[in-house]
Formats: C-alpha cells, sequence, structure tokens
C-alpha cells in the first residue's frame, strides 16, 4: 500500500489517482497537492501585488516632519544650503520600473525631504534563476537618489 502511493506522488498521481478514486489515501494526496498549488499561486500573487519597498539609509538622527511637495533634482543645489537626511532606494522590476522615482518621493515626503537628488542605478549582482534545465543570471538593479532638506 505505501509503495503504492509512493508511486503515485512519483509519476505525478493523476493517472493512477483516477483508477483507484475510491480509495481514502490517495483523496489526502491529491487534496494535499491542490492545497500546495493554491498556496503557491497565493503567495506569488499577493507577491506581485504588493506595493515595493523603498530602502532608506540615514545619515542623520534628526526627524523631520513630512513634507506635501518634493523637488526631483539631477545636480547638487549650489546655490542653496542643504543637509543630507539618507539614501532611499528602490529595486527595479518590471512592475516598479516606471514609476520608481514616484515611489522615492513618496518615501522622501515621509521622511520630510524638500527635494531628492537622482544618483543614478547600481547593480547588486545577480540571481540565477532555474528554467527547465537551464540556469539563467536576473540581475539586481536599484535606483538610488539622496533625500536633502533646504535649510
Amino acid at each position: 500500500m505505501a509503495g503504492s502511493i509512493l508511486q503515485v506522488w512519483l509519476r505525478g498521481g493523476i493517472r493512477h489517482a483516477v483508477k483507484n478514486r475510491g480509495n481514502p489515501i490517495l483523496k489526502k494526496i491529491n487534496m494535499k497537492r491542490s492545497i500546495l498549488f493554491l498556496s503557491i499561486i497565493a503567495v506569488l500573487t499577493l507577491s506581485c501585488a504588493m506595493r515595493p519597498r523603498v530602502m532608506v539609509m540615514r545619515y542623520t538622527a534628526e526627524i523631520f516632519p513630512p513634507t506635501t511637495q518634493v523637488e526631483v533634482i539631477h545636480t547638487k543645489p549650489i546655490s542653496r544650503d542643504y543637509i543630507e537626511i539618507g539614501e532611499i532606494a528602490i529595486r527595479l522590476r518590471k512592475a516598479t520600473q516606471e514609476n520608481a522615482v514616484v515611489y522615492l518621493i513618496g518615501k522622501a515626503k515621509e521622511l520630510g525631504a524638500d527635494a531628492i537628488l537622482i544618483i543614478g542605478e547600481r547593480s547588486k549582482g545577480a540571481v540565477a534563476m532555474p528554467i527547465g534545465y537551464i540556469v539563467v543570471a536576473v540581475p539586481i538593479r536599484e535606483l538610488y537618489a539622496i533625500a536633502i532638506k533646504y535649510k
């Protein structure tokens, strides 16, 4: 009996389980597979629907009140004095790539920044992703900026 259950599990169980529909052990195995499959689908769906995480590395211990407007600049402001609050970064994925600056602005508002200085994109290495018998390297990229507060 145990050997036949193992064979069902190893073969994929569909053909063999259809022949033995009345067997309660096979029903439990198919139920466990269904729950596992639905759990994986739920996790993947929720991970895609979640708001992307913006990482912060603070340069100062000062805490500022949230702001309502944040200016986006690409060069350091020479004419104004400012404090660098910290570095903010977001991992670039297909889903976040178009709105990456919007997410950075949102985090900068929470930090109380008046502007963000876009530094650029950087590579954080790669992740090996198995696809069948092939392993593909998927690059990890981040867009990062400096949140600044004018004096």
